[in-house]
């Protein structure tokens, strides 16, 4: 995700947002491990508070917020989220 550049279409304006990059990670890591919705991912990095900031969060982030970002922040680019992916299992 650092070599890569999207627009970030949520409006700043409503709230301070998470890191686009780490929600990018998180869901690549979401799809690595073969988890189909968020909150299997949440439950996870609950588990696991020290890997939230190596991804790039300050805080662990709610299972809301990761359902939100895959649903609407990520919406337009879930296929590069799948490939990234599938790049780092092969």
């Amino acid at each position: 995700a650092c070599y890569l550049r999207f627009y970030d279409t949520y409006d700043h304006e409503q709230g301070s947002p998470k890191p686009w990059n780490a929600v990018f990670r998180a869901h690549v890591l979401r799809c690595v491990k073969g988890w189909k919705n968020a909150t299997a991912l949440y439950k996870y990095l609950k588990q696991k508070p020290f890997l939230c900031t190596q991804l790039g969060f300050e805080d662990i982030p709610d299972q809301s917020t990761l359902w939100r970002a895959w649903e609407d922040r990520l919406a337009d680019v879930q296929e590069a989220v799948h490939t990234a992916a599938e790049v780092v299992v092969d």
